[in-house]
């Protein structure tokens, strides 16, 4: 849209013509994916610096390491699930289809999840090459943190 404003009230074509900016493009929707192999302490550190906004927690742990990261995570303001994803079938699929809707929600929605896998070599990992597809399925990527750029502005 734009307005033409005739400056000197005359029919000469040196007119100012303004034009309304274009709105910016939205913002791509994606889920950060981290391979977990450090303490609690570096991996909130991560996540704040990456203003993540919830953590679905995706790795086979015994109840008492979730209970204690998910005190930390809701201490530090982030939405935490354990939902343990693994290869499989039935169940297993059934749960990481699950967990891919609430995922591309959240990030359609405009926050930014994070999914946490064990160990670095996420290349390799079956279960997250799933979880990518069923996202790209749903107009979502699924980035690694090592390809994401620290926020500048920290949560506060």
């Amino acid at each position: 849209m734009c307005e033409i404003i005739d400056l000197e009230d005359d029919d000469d074509d040196d007119d100012v013509i303004l034009l309304e900016p274009a709105p910016a493009p939205p913002r791509a929707a994606f889920v950060l994916c981290v391979g977990v192999a450090t303490g609690d302490e570096q991996l909130l550190d991560f996540l704040e610096r990456r203003n993540v906004s919830s953590v679905l927690d995706a790795r086979e742990r015994p109840e008492r390491h979730v209970s204690q990261l998910r005190r930390r995570m809701g201490a530090a303001g982030l939405v935490f699930e354990w939902c343990p994803l693994s290869g499989g079938s039935g169940p297993a699929r059934a749960a990481l289809a699950a967990a891919a809707l609430r995922l591309a929600a959240a990030a359609r929605g405009g926050g930014r999840p994070c999914v946490l896998f064990a160990g670095e070599d996420w290349r390799g990992c079956g279960v997250r090459a799933r979880l990518a597809q069923q996202l790209c399925q749903r107009g979502v990527a699924l980035r690694h943190g090592e390809e994401e750029e620290p926020s500048a502005a920290k949560k506060g």
